[in-house]
Order: structure tokens, then C-alpha cells, then sequence
């Protein structure tokens, strides 16, 4: 015979189903694990992830934060979250119009770069870059179209719209803006080995592959380069032997490498072998030879005498461009580059404390050890500059 079991409803919390075999268990307080302060800590300084913590506990992650409250614990999370919270928007802005670098900032305040963006939204506070980057945001393809049409070079665009050279390419590659030197790159790329050593193999003369191809002769070479082509240079250089005397002459005329070697029609590493051939001094070659000649201890003793760098370089008959080159070589010490190397050492503090203290400039500049000159340049950096860096 079937029993049936009833549920009245008055008595739904105590009702057990027919299909429970087993017993229904006791329920106490001596079941349920009591979690001491020390227990907790024991836990916590373990080293683990909260979830970690609440399975070693055997708790769920409310009770967890419950137990946390209740104990009066602060994590190491929760104090640096009540130490950001105590930064303020005048804290920022003093370091910003301090001249502090992005970097010092964040070892300045102990914040992370998260928490640093966090605080500059906050406070609503724009530095520099974020002003560069709305004034980026700004410039449009048209702008930079109209601009290339007008004929201007790339140092012309990039002056007149205030930017780098390569934020200018980060612009062109963003709008797709096909340039005449892309299109010399895509018309480069264009040019198949097979193509270019069909004209090779036709013995024509680099001037002619050069119109064929409607590519210069720096080009030329280049692609014979990167295409792995073999160039019979010996049947070119039979056709363009050039007379000693001719070379002389041309060598003479002080004009650049460059200049000398389109007026005979050749390449500048042509014109170089035929005068090295040819035994014919160039301007180069002397300028090689006399640098070579310039030993570290005439050239500092040349600096130490007082010197200006044009009488230097008459003396050594050397360019400004080797002068330098030599300075950096040997590592001279210099006015100019001990000047340089003071300046770099003065700092954005140092200086707004000598200019509020209400010192005459060149009071200042003694004591830094620096011309008004400079003064005035670090005062635009530190002073001029910098607060307009930082307005809300």
C-alpha cells in the first residue's frame, strides 16, 4: 500500500520529501568555525589573492570584507587608496609649475601612472601633453592636403602647424595622404628585378636606365642593391673616361663633391675613384688629411689659448662641421660645452627660489654662474612656460 505525504502549509520549512533516505543534521554553533583576528592576519599576510584567502578561510568574499570591517584591518590596497584620496589638485599643479618631469611626479606623490591620469581627470587638469594632444586631435586632412599643394616641404608643414616631423608622419599614415616622395617609394617598389636587369643586360648607361626607369641615379643604386643586380661598371666607365687635367679643373672650382660630380655627369662615388685613381686632390681628400694631422692636445691647447673657432679653423684648415666632429672625438673641454653642462645642472627649484628672492638679475646670474642671456632662456623654461602648462 502507497503513503502519502501531505504538506499542510503552514508547515512548508518542516516538510521532507518521500526520496530522502539520509538524516537531516543538527544544526549548532559548535558546526560553525569561529575566525579569530590572528586567524585573519595569519591569512592575509600570506601573501595571497582575496579569492585564495576566502577558500583557505572557507568564507565567501562578503563575509570576507565583513570580517575585514570587523577586525578594524586595513590592506595595503586600502591604505594606498586612502593616501591617493588625501592628494590634492594644488599638490599637482605646484609640481607641474615646478618643471617636474612625468616620471618625477609619479616618484614624488608614490602614485602609479593609473592613478596619476585618474587624478588629472579628477581635478580636471590639462598638462602639456594632453594639450598637444588636443591640438594633434585638431589638425585635419584637409589642412595637411591644402598645405602639401601649396608646394610646402615637410619642415615648412610641420612649422606652421607646430609639430614634429614625426607626429607629421603619424598624420600621413592616419589619413592615408599619398605624398610625392610615397609615390617615388611606391614607383620604387614597382620596378621588378627582371625589368631592371633587362636594361643592365642591354649595356645602357646609367643615365639612360635612370630616364627609362624615371628614377634618379641615388635610386639607381640603391634598387641594383636591394635587387642583388650585377652593374658592368667597367663598359660605363670606358664611356665617361674623363681626362686628369679635366679632373683637375673641376676639382679646383671649390665646389661641393656633389655639385663637381653632376657637372661631369658621373656618380659621387665615381668622381671620388677616378680623382683617387687620378692622384687629383679634392677638397674631401685635403679636408680628410688635414683633420687626420689635428692631434687632441694641439686642438685643447688651441681651445685653452682663447681662440675663436672660426681662427681655429683656419689654423688646422678644418670646417666648423670637423671642428666639432674633433671636439666630440677627443672629447674636449670647451667654454661652450662647460657653459652647457652648468646650465643642465641648474635646476626649476633653484632657480624660482633665487628669482623670489627678490635679487637683482645679475646678482642671480653670479651666483649661478651664468650670462643674462641664459637667465632669460631659463626663465622662459621655468617660469613663462611651465604655469601655462598646468591651467585647468
Amino acid at each position: 500500500m502507497d503513503i502519502l505525504f501531505t504538506c499542510p502549509i503552514n508547515q512548508k520549512r518542516n516538510y521532507i520529501p518521500p526520496s530522502f533516505q539520509g538524516k537531516i543534521p543538527a544544526i549548532s554553533n559548535a558546526n560553525i568555525r569561529k575566525i579569530t583576528k590572528d586567524d585573519f592576519l595569519e591569512v592575509l599576510n600570506s601573501g595571497l589573492s582575496v579569492s585564495q584567502n576566502c577558500s583557505k578561510l572557507n568564507v565567501s568574499e562578503t563575509k570576507y570584507y565583513k570580517l575585514l570591517k570587523g577586525f578594524d584591518i586595513k590592506t595595503q590596497r586600502m591604505k594606498t587608496i586612502e593616501r591617493n584620496l588625501t592628494i590634492t589638485k594644488e599638490q599637482i599643479q605646484d609640481l607641474l609649475n615646478a618643471g617636474k618631469k612625468y616620471n618625477e611626479i609619479l616618484k614624488e606623490l608614490n602614485i602609479t601612472a593609473d592613478t596619476y591620469n585618474g587624478l588629472l581627470l579628477k581635478y580636471n587638469i590639462k598638462t602639456e601633453l594632453m594639450r598637444s594632444k588636443e591640438k594633434i586631435s585638431n589638425i585635419t586632412k584637409e589642412q595637411i592636403e591644402e598645405l602639401l599643394q601649396s608646394g610646402k616641404k615637410v619642415k615648412e608643414i610641420c612649422a606652421i602647424l607646430n609639430i614634429p616631423e614625426k607626429t607629421y608622419t603619424r598624420l600621413i599614415n592616419k589619413f592615408g595622404i599619398i605624398t610625392e616622395r610615397k609615390k617615388s617609394k611606391i614607383h620604387l617598389a614597382s620596378i621588378t628585378a627582371e625589368k631592371l636587369q633587362k636594361l643592365v643586360d642591354n649595356k645602357l648607361s646609367v643615365s639612360e636606365i635612370c630616364e627609362n626607369l624615371k628614377i634618379n641615379k641615388e635610386a639607381f643604386y640603391k634598387l641594383l642593391k636591394q635587387l642583388d643586380i650585377k652593374y658592368d661598371y667597367q663598359h660605363h666607365y670606358n664611356e665617361i673616361l674623363i681626362p686628369e687635367r679635366v679632373l683637375r679643373t673641376a676639382a679646383g672650382l671649390n665646389k661641393t663633391t656633389r655639385e663637381t660630380a653632376e657637372d661631369l655627369n658621373i656618380a659621387v662615388t665615381t668622381y671620388h675613384q677616378k680623382t683617387k685613381a687620378a692622384h687629383v686632390p679634392t677638397l674631401l681628400r685635403n679636408s680628410i688629411d688635414n683633420i687626420a694631422l689635428v692631434s687632441r692636445d694641439e686642438l685643447q691647447q688651441a681651445v685653452n689659448s682663447g681662440l675663436t673657432i672660426k681662427q681655429i679653423c683656419e689654423k688646422f684648415k678644418i670646417k666648423r662641421t670637423n671642428y666639432k666632429a674633433l671636439i666630440e672625438k677627443y672629447n674636449i673641454s670647451t667654454p661652450q660645452r662647460d657653459a652647457i653642462a652648468r646650465n643642465a645642472g641648474i635646476t626649476a627649484e633653484q632657480f624660482l627660489t633665487l628669482s623670489k628672492s627678490g635679487k637683482a638679475v645679475k646678482e642671480i646670474c653670479n651666483e649661478l654662474g651664468i650670462s643674462e642671456s641664459t637667465y632669460r632662456r631659463l626663465k622662459r623654461k621655468f617660469i613663462e612656460q611651465s604655469p601655462l602648462n598646468c591651467l585647468v
